[in-house]
């Protein structure tokens, strides 16, 4: 569990020059589980449509920006929460532009290290996107790459 759970940002990129992302077809989720001091499990989720407000659109994809949930230490019994389980997932359609035979989406996942919380601000590239280089110090950087050809 990360000790550090601030805003933190995911997404898919693709290559602008054959692919767009489709307008308000993007959707995110995240799950969370919590254990309450009496040993009851809870499981929560928030849902990101694409009127959500916490979307960021470029030409070679979205990027969510993901809230993540803190631990809860109430005053009465059997109300504390310990979050034990963290998850997310985004995506959208892309619509071609080009004549291409495959399509490449890069995947990105940066996890703020800051202990005082910074709105994110995205940057979107030709193959990619990441935070603003002022930013870039503050978050820790996932990256994977997918591709099929058609």
């Amino acid at each position: 569990m990360p000790s550090n759970r601030k805003i933190d940002v995911i997404g898919t990129a693709i290559n602008s020059s054959f692919w767009a992302p489709a307008p308000n077809s993007q959707y995110g989720q995240q799950s969370w589980s919590v254990r309450h001091s009496c040993d009851q499990i809870k499981y929560l989720s928030t849902t990101y449509s694409s009127g959500s407000n916490s979307w960021s659109k470029g030409a070679s994809g979205y990027a969510l920006n993901i809230d993540l949930p803190n631990d809860v230490v109430k005053s009465y019994a059997c109300n504390s929460e310990e979050v034990k389980t963290l998850s997310a997932f985004s995506y959208y359609t892309a619509d071609k532009l080009a004549a291409t035979s495959q399509i490449d989406a890069y995947g990105k996942y940066l996890h703020q290290e800051t202990t005082f919380q910074i709105a994110p601000s995205v940057t979107f590239y030709p193959l990619s996107f990441g935070v603003s280089a002022s930013q870039s110090d503050k978050f820790t950087e996932a990256s994977t790459h997918a591709q099929t050809k058609f």
